[in-house]
């Protein structure tokens, strides 16, 4: 059972929260899906970043790329960088969850 839920407006106060051993969510449907089917607990503290500034965005990265961890599938999907460079990703967005879904689940709920 989570016992502790942080929702912190800054970069700096959710790597203080997570400190503690904390997970971050930005949505939390991973986490839920997990506990219902057994697969682990809820964690014991919560950190809240989807009200973070500056944890969008989708850039150029010295012939890589940079993914903040709110970007949505649909950004991906959507985001010329990605369909031309990185068809692999674009695919694999496309393909997770519904359409509906592709709208709010991020990268980071689904890397983490």
């Amino acid at each position: 059972m989570t016992r502790s839920f942080t929702s912190p407006a800054t970069l700096e106060d959710a790597i203080e929260a997570l400190g503690s051993g904390a997970r971050p969510v930005a949505g939390g449907t991973d986490l839920v899906v997990g506990a219902r089917q057994g697969k682990a607990p809820l964690p014991e503290a919560i950190v809240a970043i989807d009200r973070i500034e500056g944890l969008g965005g989708i850039d150029d990265a010295d012939g890589g790329l940079y993914l903040g961890a709110l970007v949505t599938h649909e950004e991906i999907v959507a985001n010329d960088l990605i369909r031309e460079g990185f068809t692999a990703l674009a695919d694999a967005s496309a393909i997770v969850g519904s359409h509906a879904k592709s709208l709010f689940l991020n990268i980071c709920g689904i890397v983490i």
